[in-house]
């Protein structure tokens, strides 16, 4: 997994963790609205990049499972290398 990716990981559990914290604070607030904001920024990325999705093979739900925590770093991801680096 990338650096990028993990990167990724921790910013979700960031922004995950902004739900435990008081509504009454920047954190809570701004947390949230971030959260929800890049929740809909991925499922945009999958609407728009669906067709290259589809055309990689592989499991559609879980591309989008992938799409939804990674975005672009998966979209953006080469399955050819991986299969190389698998091997």
């Amino acid at each position: 997994m990338s650096i990028a990716k993990i990167s990724l990981l921790v910013v979700w559990a960031v922004l995950g963790g902004a739900f435990l914290a008081s509504s009454d604070s920047f954190y809570g607030n701004y947390g949230r609205l971030a959260f929800w904001l890049t929740v809909v920024a991925h499922l945009v990325e999958f609407g728009v990049f669906q067709s290259k999705l589809r055309a990689r093979g592989g499991s559609l739900g879980g591309h989008f499972l992938n799409t939804l925590i990674f975005g672009l770093f998966h979209i953006r991801e080469d399955p050819q290398s991986d299969a190389a680096t698998a091997e």
